[in-house]
């Protein structure tokens, strides 16, 4: 035995609350007592890996929120990056995320989403880069009016550098 579990569906549930069941079909997940999970494959080689679709879409992970009602300003799922084993108070912060945020209240014709990226050097992640509903990217801005966006309250700049030795620049093109 190799302590991967197959062959049967596994439940785990905490003491008292139902809502918190993971239900693991035998078909499609194999943990691995070594400490990786897998999702559709029975070779975890990672932590978590998660194997499904075909080209045309991947394996598809979804984070969703149990809210019924979204509105503005909502979050509907993120993913943080943070070091909690880290001993002192700036290191047990999360690092950085990726948030989904509702831009508008949902419904039947309405799923307007912004993606925010967010840092800390020292503090709290925060926001540095959103891609808004209409695909406008604010760097400094969570509200980009532009399709690229920059905003800074200190020293602003582009830089573009290249090793081609050929001609090269910035075009603006209308």
């Amino acid at each position: 035995d190799n302590g991967n579990v197959a062959g049967t569906a596994m439940v785990f549930t905490t003491k008292g609350n139902q809502d918190a069941a993971i239900t693991i079909p035998s078909d499609s997940t194999n943990v691995n007592f070594g400490g990786n999970v897998g999702i559709g494959t029975a070779a975890a080689s990672t932590l978590l890996e998660v194997q499904g679709g075909l080209t045309t879409t991947g394996a598809v992970m979804t984070l969703s929120t149990k809210e019924p009602t979204v509105v503005a300003n909502d979050v509907l799922g993120r993913i943080n990056f943070q070091a909690p084993l880290d001993t002192g108070a700036d290191s047990d912060l999360v690092g950085a995320s990726i948030v989904a945020i509702a831009e508008d209240t949902f419904s039947d014709t309405v799923n307007s989403t912004s993606l925010q990226f967010q840092t800390g050097t020292s503090e709290t992640a925060a926001t540095r880069m959103t891609i808004d509903e209409d695909g406008y990217v604010g760097i400094g801005t969570t509200s980009p009016g532009y399709p690229l966006d920059v905003t800074s309250s200190s020293q602003i700049g582009i830089e573009v550098e290249s090793s081609y030795s050929g001609p090269s620049g910035v075009r603006v093109k209308r």
